[in-house]
């Protein structure tokens, strides 16, 4: 998973992009599922599988 950056600038104008919005959620899904890994709560075979099926949903 690449690093990205993401800011709030909170002035009001501030406007998402689906695709940057859509890929935002992703990454914080990602981000859980390798949180649940590191606490053993699921093992590595299932985040990759979790993972798979979230980026076909994103399709």
């Amino acid at each position: 998973m690449s690093h990205r950056e993401y800011i709030c600038t909170k002035d009001g104008s501030t406007q998402f992009n689906t695709g940057k919005q859509s890929s935002l959620h992703l990454h914080i899904q990602k981000a859980i599922l390798l949180s649940l890994e590191a606490k053993k709560l699921i093992s590595k075979q299932q985040r990759v599988q979790c993972a798979e099926i979230l980026e076909r949903q994103q399709r």
